[in-house]
């Protein structure tokens, strides 16, 4: 997984595989393969699992990748910010 998320993040492109794309690499590598149960469990007791996963369902893994971090972490100072300015005005709008 590490090898496809570097991958995704040289290219600048999300990363989202199947289970048998997964069980394809795990394979070829000699390593344990997963469903999504197994997968959960390994997701659940393994911090290094939970830092490349963004999200999993019974479809397949989508991985954490730097297009991510670039996409959500502006838009939430974004929001933060308007939240922010909305409660100003109605604070100021009531002290009229």
């Amino acid at each position: 997984m590490r090898n496809k998320l570097a991958d995704a993040n040289l290219k600048k492109e999300p990363s989202e595989f199947s289970f048998d794309e997964l069980n394809k690499l795990m394979r070829n590598a000699g390593r344990e393969q997963f469903d999504y149960r197994t997968f959960k469990a390994a997701y659940d007791s393994d911090e290094r699992i939970k830092k490349m996963i963004k999200n999993f369902n019974q479809e397949g893994i989508t991985l954490k990748t730097d297009v991510d971090a670039d996409t959500t972490a502006p838009q939430q100072d974004i929001d933060s910010n308007s939240k922010v300015s909305q409660m100003a005005k109605r604070a100021t709008k009531n002290r009229q």
